[in-house]
């Protein structure tokens, strides 16, 4: 996935989730750029971690791969062919690893 993707799909979020995202950054929304600091941390990833494929994308979810091809065809999951298989977004489960940073700090 490019940065320019990542872009795209974060200026499309919510204003809700924008906030959310902010937060799970560790940044103040007055202060930067939600968008650039977001392309920022992707390209500061490494380039195989940024995508998913669909076997992998199951296992995270924790659902049968499937489930997974079958939210592919249905256009829940992004997803974009690769040869035989597809390459799955990462930053699209935001909300799940939003959910996970505030039950992880919470329990703190």
């Amino acid at each position: 996935m490019t940065a320019e993707i990542a872009k795209q799909i974060i200026e499309q979020m919510p204003h809700f989730e924008v906030e959310r995202l902010h937060k799970l950054m560790g940044v103040q929304p007055q202060t930067v750029n939600v968008v650039q600091e977001a392309v920022n941390l992707l390209y500061s990833l490494k380039t195989h971690d940024i995508c998913f494929t669909p076997e992998e994308c199951a296992k995270y979810l924790g659902k049968h791969i499937n489930t997974v091809r079958t939210a592919i065809k249905n256009k829940q999951i992004i997803a974009y062919p690769v040869g035989a298989t597809y390459s799955i977004p990462k930053i699209q489960f935001i909300e799940k690893i939003i959910a996970e940073h505030e039950k992880n700090n919470l329990g703190m």
